[in-house]
């Protein structure tokens, strides 16, 4: 299943070019994923949790910036961002969750909500590109949101921030709207493609 979603993303993009690899904004994208697999590693083992929440907060920022520089200097690729941009992205957000689940004071409620509401949004996005060979628009309002507030559920519980429980209930609420929200147009968009 994996392999053809990738093959589906090479062939809607026959003029991916070696060089896309290796465009700055690309660079720092790729500082994304090598500090998600520090964070799931400290998750595991005795860390000083000071570290984490620097690489974290790098992440978040370079989660901004690469884009940012991109637009700016005239650097964007489509592999930077359509594949590597959302690998990044939810490499470090589901890192953030590791360490969450495993260094904090989390109640399982809330990890089995968000899992959940994760898990049938992927579901959901797999479906789309299987059956229409392309991609559902990754830069959309729910998608930006959705990152947006999981950052903020990371922060609270790594920063050890007071009512961050209170405060992952109102996401996790927050999440699932988005998530029936980026199902409904799913299939506004199912509908559109059929015609």
């Amino acid at each position: 299943m994996f392999l053809s979603i990738c093959q589906v993303f090479l062939r809607m993009n026959t003029k991916f070019n070696i060089k896309e690899l290796y465009a700055f904004p690309n660079l720092i994208s790729y500082t994304r994923i090598i500090i998600a697999v520090y964070i799931v590693v400290a998750s595991f083992f005795p860390t000083n949790p000071l570290y984490v929440q620097v690489f974290y907060f790098y992440g978040m920022i370079s989660d901004k910036m690469d884009g940012i520089i991109a637009r700016k200097f005239k650097l964007e690729t489509y592999f930077g961002g359509h594949i590597l941009e959302p690998i990044a992205d939810g490499l470090l957000i589901t890192s953030g969750f590791f360490f969450m689940v495993f260094r904090t004071d989390i109640p399982p409620a809330i990890v089995i909500t968000a899992a959940t509401i994760l898990i049938i949004g992927v579901i959901a996005s797999i479906a789309y590109i299987a059956k229409y060979k392309r991609p559902y628009d990754i830069h959309n309002i729910d998608a930006r949101t959705g990152v947006l507030f999981a950052h903020i559920l990371v922060v609270f519980f790594i920063f050890d921030i007071p009512y961050r429980i209170e405060v992952a209930y109102v996401i996790m609420g927050i999440g699932a709207f988005l998530l029936v929200d980026f199902i409904r147009r799913l299939l506004a968009n199912n509908r559109q493609v059929a015609h």
